[in-house]
């Protein structure tokens, strides 16, 4: 039943709006606190695209979402590549292709490798993670993976919880034969986000409920979609664009598409 008009659903003080505050909040502290990085983000992904080459787009689990909402969806246009393994995401809880199976392959040594052999990683390319505190180890080895490729590495993260994980990392020691994590990313674009990934508290709550980063991350990329492609037309590159034309597949879908290949097949001939 839709409430009335006049019901608590109206309180300013309950844990919605306190949830739709801190969004707020959020998003202008990302437009005062980035200017400098995303300035240089902008101009890193415009160079790359504008020379023929492509902005990778990576996450796993939930920062995958960010992938899907910047490319190929309408409002876009070539230049990105989305990375989005299937395995790396879930189609349910605690059943084959939930979340367990998918966590065990997001701290699994190695699997990062054997994903990214499958994508045209060139030198020049970028690549832009998501990833709230880039603790996991497929998001720390794609890092380093892409760095040996000579890509720029741009990380759309929250620096608190980035903070948090350097310092739980130097208080546990390496276990045998394990390496040191790499270095992290050439660009971060902060989110801002609390460590705990929690925006409201509510009295009687174990802990914080209402997730941020995933909004966050998701504005924060598509502002850089925005701000690239505004550059590339600077530049005079034509951008080809994702645009919505009504319901089924018309010629222009197709042509997208198939602009798309063509990009990969370059890239793949770069690498």
């Amino acid at each position: 039943m839709i409430p009335e008009t006049g019901s608590a659903t109206e309180d300013t003080t309950g844990a919605a709006y306190s949830y739709l505050s801190h969004v707020s909040r959020l998003l202008r502290g990302a437009v005062e606190n980035n200017t400098e990085q995303l300035r240089l983000a902008t101009q890193t992904c415009a160079a790359a695209i504008a020379d023929g080459g492509l902005v990778h787009l990576f996450g796993v689990g939930h920062s995958a979402l960010p992938v899907l909402e910047l490319f190929p969806r309408y409002g876009s246009y070539l230049g990105f590549n989305p990375v989005a393994d299937p395995r790396l995401l879930w189609s349910g809880v605690s059943t084959p292709g939930g979340v367990p199976g998918m966590r065990f392959l997001e701290h699994a040594d190695g699997y990062a490798e054997v994903l990214l052999r499958s994508v045209p990683l060139a030198r020049g390319d970028v690549l832009v993670v998501f990833s709230h505190g880039l603790r996991s180890t497929i998001v720390r080895q794609a890092i380093a993976h892409a760095r040996r490729r000579g890509c720029c590495v741009v990380a759309i993260s929250s620096s608190q919880a980035m903070q948090q994980g350097i310092q739980q990392a130097t208080r546990q020691p390496l276990p045998p034969g394990a390496e040191a994590a790499p270095d992290g990313p050439d660009i971060v674009l902060d989110t801002g986000v609390p460590a705990s990934d929690t925006l409201v508290d509510i009295t009687g709550a174990v802990s914080g409920i209402g997730a941020g980063s995933t909004v966050l991350a998701t504005a924060l990329g598509l502002a850089l979609v925005c701000a690239v492609g505004e550059e590339l037309i600077a530049r005079g590159h034509d951008l080809v664009q994702s645009v919505r034309t009504g319901g089924g597949l018309g010629e222009s879908d197709w042509a997208f598409y198939e602009g798309f290949e063509e990009r990969l097949r370059q890239s793949w001939a770069r690498v």
